[in-house]
């Protein structure tokens, strides 16, 4: 897991966008493991999410919403 933190306009949404081919270099190249996985978690998601609850369970309503949720233990996984 990385988190990239950093001051106003030093890039990190360009290079994740970059990362996630939304946009492509200019010059140079990005070269992406077979196996990389991106998520996100953005100021804008805090809007969403419920602060009286853990990540765990706001997980486990957001998943409940698609199919049957996952034990807690099986959502813990997720969350690492």
């Amino acid at each position: 897991r990385v988190a990239i933190v950093g001051p106003n306009g030093a890039g990190k949404s360009t290079m994740l966008k970059l990362l996630e081919a939304e946009v492509i270099p200019v010059t140079g190249g990005i070269s992406r493991h077979p196996k990389l996985r991106l998520a996100k978690f953005t100021q804008h998601h805090l809007e969403m999410f419920d602060m009286e609850l853990d990540g765990v369970t706001h997980m486990r309503n957001l998943q409940a919403t698609v199919q049957e949720q996952d034990s807690m233990e099986e959502a813990r996984k997720y969350l690492g």
